[in-house]
């Protein structure tokens, strides 16, 4: 799946500007509990995103690495 753009906001203000979940949610004007769900969901998106094995189709798989 892809982040709504709440999660995706929620999401980087968490892990890039590090802010903390009480500072998210004054600057988005959200409740603390909605910050914690939508990072709760966006945190479970993107850990299925990145465990996901890579589409490697016949042809690329026989492509020697250089």
């Amino acid at each position: 799946g892809t982040l709504s753009r709440q999660q995706r906001t929620v999401f980087l203000l968490r892990f890039v500007e590090e802010m903390e979940l009480s500072e998210i949610a004054e600057t988005t004007r959200m409740n603390t509990s909605t910050v914690k769900s939508h990072l709760y969901r966006a945190l479970r998106i993107v850990r299925e995103r990145v465990s996901e094995k890579p589409k490697v189709n016949n042809e690329q798989a026989r492509q020697p690495i250089s």
